[in-house]
């Protein structure tokens, strides 16, 4: 191998030996991704079986890469896999028997010399059935921030997962996040690990569910132990502290900002019916009602109903400004206001988005890592994994979305190796607002999460 583990990466590369299916939950930063492209070394060089690594789209490179360094593969063997890798031009069209004469598309996932295949949840969704076509010999899965794609039981994907794994020995299922909001988001991950613990659903329903409305709606859940218990049985874990010493960060959280007349005006109208929405959100907080989208559009970017006042908000983060901070929010075009105010306190700004193309965040991620940029604003949807942003000094959170991992994976972005100094963490909000809302509806979900991780120590 090009470069080593360390000793606690071999013993887990040993439990997922030894186990066949197993978790690794532990934080971000502390070094999963060796581990499991170890894993995919010894699983084609020891025994001749090949791997998918399922993963967000954006992590595919970067995971390409730490693959070939932790491995003995060559790089022809290792590749990111999409319907179409490559597009031709007309007059080469012809000479290709797999390539699309209309769009000139070619897709080489039947090259035979592949063995270790890196997907994003779409493809493997809709593309298992010919891969293991083309590849029998694959028998591991590993999952990497499977929260992202499989915190559904019955979702599309999860289903799909269910009828890979029906024909496949070996997985490693590796997220940070293992409860992401609902207790049950964990149930995908522990059905194909160890089914007998549940057999379905509705048995995880039947010990978990504290009570079901008229609508199938779980109001609270109970007996977290018992799924710590199985985390404990069939995975390992590492803290941030265990690896890399204290955490060494500072939060702050700015509650008492006051909306300037023209925005306090306009967001009045929607006031009262968002927090009724809000009020019942805990557990499907993703899903907020109309009144509740147009309150935090007005008080997060303003800009689009026309409302012209410079705002609380970036008027504080105008005071913050400085070279090496990442700004979040959960808002494409309030991404875009919060880097236009950077820029006009001279900082160079990249900006990451649902409308940014991945191979344009890949740049920013470069640019700012080089010096190039001074800040990113960015929602957590597509940047708050996968990242590393260890020259940061300042997040700031302009609004929060409804995902409490979000939060944590965010802020890891700036945390990926131990610090010198600490990292300051801001929350901008609204005083009486659905910003206070939102935070409680986080709050909430983790501690939930606390509930189930804080006894969960793993196997060595």
């Amino acid at each position: 191998m090009s470069v080593s583990l360390r000793d606690y990466q071999v013993q887990d590369l040993a439990v997922a030996i030894r186990l066949k299916r197993s978790f690794n939950f532990s934080e971000p930063g502390t070094g999963k991704t060796p581990t499991f492209c170890a894993y995919a070394w010894y699983q084609w060089d020891r025994l001749g079986k090949k791997t998918v690594v399922v993963q967000p789209n954006h992590l595919r490179d970067k995971n390409r890469l730490e693959v070939l360094r932790f491995s003995g593969f060559k790089a022809h063997e290792v590749k990111v896999i999409e319907k179409v890798d490559e597009t031709l031009g007309p007059r080469k069209r012809k000479e290709f028997a797999n390539a699309c004469q209309e769009t000139g598309y070619v897709n080489y996932l039947d090259d035979p010399d592949l063995k270790v295949m890196l997907v994003g949840f779409t493809f493997l969704k809709n593309n298992w059935e010919e891969m293991v076509k083309h590849h029998p010999e694959i028998d591991l899965v590993v999952v990497d921030e499977g929260h992202e794609g499989y915190k559904t039981y019955n979702s599309k994907a999860s289903r799909e997962l269910y009828a890979l794994m029906d024909r496949t020995e070996c997985f490693l299922y590796c997220t940070g996040t293992p409860i992401d909001g609902r207790l049950d988001s964990c149930f995908t991950a522990i059905h194909i690990v160890c089914p007998q613990y549940y057999g379905s659903y509705l048995g995880f329903q039947n010990q978990h569910a504290g009570f079901i409305d008229d609508y199938g709606k779980v109001l609270f859940w109970q007996n977290e132990e018992k799924v710590t218990e199985i985390f404990n049985r069939h995975g390992v874990i590492h803290t941030w502290t265990e690896v890399h010493g204290e955490e060494k960060r500072h939060m702050e959280i700015v509650d008492d900002l006051q909306m300037k007349p023209e925005m306090a005006e306009a967001y009045n109208e929607f006031q009262e019916m968002a927090c009724v929405e809000l009020d019942g959100m805990f557990l499907d907080g993703s899903n907020p009602g109309v009144a509740t989208i147009r309150a935090r559009q007005i008080i997060n970017c303003p800009h689009i109903f026309d409302i012209k006042e410079r705002t609380a908000k970036h008027e504080y983060l105008e005071g913050l400004a400085q070279e090496g901070m990442v700004v979040f929010g959960s808002m494409p075009e309030e991404v875009e206001a919060n880097a236009e105010i950077l820029r006009e306190q001279g900082l160079r700004v990249g900006v990451m988005h649902g409308g940014v193309s991945h191979k344009k965040r890949v740049e920013i991620d470069q640019q700012y890592n080089d010096g190039e940029l001074d800040a990113i604003c960015a929602t957590p949807a597509v940047a708050a994994t996968g990242w590393n942003w260890n020259r940061t000094k300042i997040i700031v959170f302009t609004s929060l979305s409804y995902s409490d991992s979000n939060v944590e994976q965010a802020i890891k972005r700036g945390e990926r190796e131990a610090r010198d100094e600490h990292m300051m963490i801001y929350f901008l909000e609204y005083e009486k607002s659905v910003d206070q809302k939102v935070r409680k509806i986080v709050v909430k979900k983790e501690n939930l999460t606390e509930t189930v991780m804080s006894g969960v120590k793993g196997l060595s």
